[in-house]
């Protein structure tokens, strides 16, 4: 009988694990995840380099989608290099949307959460993103790029903003959060992923929020404090009328809303919403 040595031993034991963990990988863990890039480099790369931890922890069929601005602020032909990815335009890969498990916006800027707050969908980049929520994706976004109050704003001087404008960034930032974005910083993009997948982790589970809705209205919204608009373009005249009581506008879901319309309505504390 040959001498079994405790080299040998050990040397099977390490192959066995090593392919335990390689089938692992490739038939339980593999993700569809689209990374949807708004433009932005505040805190740039604490996002990539969150991406390559999930990339390391997972096997994963990425998708990445730039808008015009990131196209030109971003390298991305280096970041899709990285993480071993293809890049596609925002409208073709609305076809394969179903079939993501998550959405991750690296780098969430200033005018994208902006838009998405109010319904402004006027980019494909943008409508991404909310078909998304509409069809009950997963969606992440990192804050760093978008938030105001952060860190990465401070450090360009902007310590002295109104307090208004500062309360619609702060707003906005906590309708995105109110509509199901887990709005979180770069550095947490890795755990945040990692909850989303884990099979204990359930939709109605909560995740630690940094923003405070101050205006609920979107949650307690009732019949009596609800008007329908039905046409097809909505300006200030059919907002202006409406009793001051009324607290949300609903529109069909084609209609075009004019800017002084959501002026008007924002003015008078009512929500617009589809």
């Amino acid at each position: 009988m040959a001498e079994v040595s405790v080299e040998l031993i050990s040397r099977i034991v390490k192959e066995v694990l090593n392919a335990l963990n390689l089938d692992q990988k490739t038939n339980i863990s593999k993700k569809k995840i689209t990374a949807v890039f708004t433009g932005g480099k505040i805190d740039y790369q604490k996002s990539i380099n969150q991406l390559k931890n999930l990339d390391n922890k997972f096997e994963i069929d990425w998708q990445l989608i730039f808008s015009e601005s990131a196209e030109e602020v971003l390298d991305c032909q280096n970041i899709a290099a990285e993480l071993g990815a293809q890049i596609v335009d925002a409208k073709s890969a609305l076809t394969n949307i179903k079939d993501r498990d998550l959405v991750i916006v690296p780098i969430l800027t200033m005018n994208s959460a902006a838009k998405l707050a109010s319904h402004f969908l006027d980019t494909d980049v943008i409508y991404y993103i909310f078909k998304s929520l509409i069809l009950g994706l997963p969606v992440i976004a990192a804050k760093n790029a978008a938030d105001l109050n952060g860190e990465g704003w401070q450090e360009f001087g902007l310590n002295k903003l109104p307090e208004p404008l500062l309360a619609d960034n702060q707003q906005h930032l906590a309708k995105l959060q109110s509509y199901g974005i887990k709005v979180i910083d770069a550095l947490k993009i890795t755990d945040t992923a990692l909850k989303i997948f884990d099979s204990n982790i359930t939709q109605n589970d909560n995740f630690d929020h940094e923003f405070k809705i101050e205006n609920d209205k979107i949650n307690k919204s009732t019949d009596k404090n609800t008007v329908f608009l039905d046409s097809k373009v909505i300006t200030y005249r059919e907002i202006n009328p409406l009793a001051e009581h009324i607290e949300v506008v609903q529109v069909r879901e084609d209609a075009v809303i004019t800017p002084y319309a959501r002026d008007i309505a924002e003015n008078k504390g009512m929500i617009i919403c589809s």
